[in-house]
């Protein structure tokens, strides 16, 4: 006979119920289980007794056990370390702002492939580890055999923390451009921008001439700095490229930034030839 327990501060799963839901499958194997449920101070156990000849029976119910356990730690304990993770590591964060990461973070976590290969892993080392040792502290296992598992939700983690932090000074930036465009007089009237191919833009109503404008974000501070009471973009050969930029002015100048309906300028040219406006 053979007895394998498995205690936790916090939770276990049902083994019992789960394990007796076989029964065909251990008689099969000349097994016979026997399963307990008690409190040891502050930890829940779970005590099952196996009985059978040779081998088979108990890496069966070992093999078994581990798919179990390995499903409740991602169901029940994944969250609760992140969690913890996100309190320890990110302080700084309100508890808006981690619980939307920690979304983000399971949302990644929770894709299939990253599920499986988790729970595969997960369950290996439960399963090498009972084949050695009859007795496993859950919280224990977590902390000192899987170090590898909480390093990886650290990163994934750390990865969302760094999206965010990203996004939210992009948009305390859009903000303060869209301050300054508000609150300063308008240098220019209406400004045409036809997008040119290699980030090289042509531009319409800031001076005597068409200028061509050399980078995204140099014409973006262009425009920022005349603050042109209107802008149209044309949307030519080089409006795909354009795309980002186009985004940051929507965001910056709102409904004073507004895309040409379509054209003469915003037509493909001719193989050869170029269809912005000449100097």
């Amino acid at each position: 006979m053979v007895t394998l327990s498995v205690g936790s501060r916090y939770s276990l799963p049902p083994l019992g119920a789960f394990l007796e839901k076989s029964q065909e499958e251990w008689q099969r194997l000349g097994a016979q289980l026997s399963v307990k449920e008690y409190q040891r101070g502050a930890f829940k156990v779970v005590a099952i007794q196996v009985e059978g000849e040779g081998e088979r029976p108990r890496q069966a119910v070992v093999r078994r056990v581990a798919l179990l356990l390995a499903d409740a730690i991602l169901r029940d304990w994944e969250g609760r370390i992140l969690k913890n993770i996100l309190r320890h590591d990110y302080p700084f964060l309100t508890p808006e702002e981690q619980a939307l990461l920690l979304a983000e973070a399971e949302k990644e976590l929770n894709q299939r492939s990253h599920l499986l290969a988790r729970r595969t892993r997960i369950a290996a080392r439960l399963e090498d580890y009972l084949l050695h040792d009859a007795h496993l502290t859950l919280e224990g296992f977590l902390r000192f055999r899987l170090a590898d598992y909480r390093q990886q939700l650290e990163e994934i983690l750390a990865k969302a923390v760094d999206r965010y932090l990203l996004q939210k000074e992009y948009d305390a930036f859009m903000a303060l451009l869209r301050e300054h465009v508000e609150t300063h007089p308008f240098r220019a009237l209406k400004v045409e921008i036809h997008p040119g191919r290699e980030g090289r833009h042509r531009v319409l109503g800031l001076f005597p001439a068409p200028a061509e404008v050399e980078g995204d974000d140099s014409l973006v501070t262009l425009l920022v700095a005349w603050n042109p009471e209107g802008i149209l973009l044309h949307e030519g050969p080089g409006a795909e490229d354009f795309a980002e930029a186009a985004e940051m002015l929507g965001q910056i100048f709102g409904p004073r930034f507004h895309r040409c309906p379509g054209c003469r300028a915003c037509l493909p040219a001719p193989s050869g030839k170029d269809s912005s406006p000449q100097a």
